[in-house]
């Protein structure tokens, strides 16, 4: 199977990370009581980026906004005037 460039480098980087905490935490490290807290904060914070992800790409769909309209897809400010007043 062909991987993508994209896909190549986010691989390379989890496995950076990987080896980072390998050698800060150990063997251990993963299950000490600190890093299972860790875990489970940063397993939140996962599901709620995927929540908001799941979220903009049901918008784009329904037409509800335009890509155009998205800061993260221009860099620009919102056309949107969600929750603002009119």
């Amino acid at each position: 199977m062909k991987y993508s460039r994209e896909f190549k480098k986010f691989i390379k980087e989890m496995q950076t990370g990987i080896d980072v905490g390998q050698k800060k935490y150990g063997d251990k490290g993963l299950f000490g009581d600190s890093q299972l807290e860790m875990i489970k904060e940063e397993v939140r914070d996962l599901a709620c980026y995927a929540f908001l992800t799941w979220l903009k790409v049901d918008m784009l769909q329904r037409k509800i906004v335009k890509k155009s309209d998205l800061k993260e897809f221009t860099g620009k400010q919102s056309l949107n005037k969600f929750g603002r007043k009119q």
